[in-house]
């Protein structure tokens, strides 16, 4: 599980830096996944959407599954999945308790681009 630290404000700049756990035990498997540059950039804009919509990322849980997906809830409520690690990645996008959309083999950019449809989603699950 990631594992979010309290951001360090950069005076020089109203950007914050997130440090946070780079190794991540799966559920059933011994194998461990390094955390790689694109799941970075993902969460980095994650919580910088999260943050920009005044929503609290410290309420954020990421869980790395065993096929290398990670797993998204908000305040305990599931979001959906990401997976951009090995030659198939995708991204699922809850829309409502029951059903969920599935996009697939984007780069990184696009399903960062997906995240809006996540936080309309926390909105909808936190009101």
């Amino acid at each position: 599980m990631f594992q979010f630290l309290r951001p360090k404000k950069n005076k020089a700049t109203t950007e914050c830096e997130y440090r946070y756990i780079t190794n991540c035990m799966t559920g059933d498997s011994s194998k461990k996944y390094k955390i790689s540059s694109d799941e970075e950039f993902f969460v980095k804009a994650l919580i910088q959407k999260l943050i920009n919509n005044k929503l609290q990322y410290l309420q954020l849980q990421l869980h790395r599954m065993a096929n290398g997906a990670i797993s998204v809830s908000y305040a305990r409520y599931p979001v959906g999945k990401i997976k951009l690690q090995g030659r198939k990645t995708y991204m699922q996008i809850l829309k409502d308790v029951y059903t969920f959309d599935v996009v697939d083999n984007l780069n990184t950019q696009e399903y960062i681009d997906n995240i809006d449809l996540w936080i309309l989603y926390i909105k909808y699950i936190c009101k």
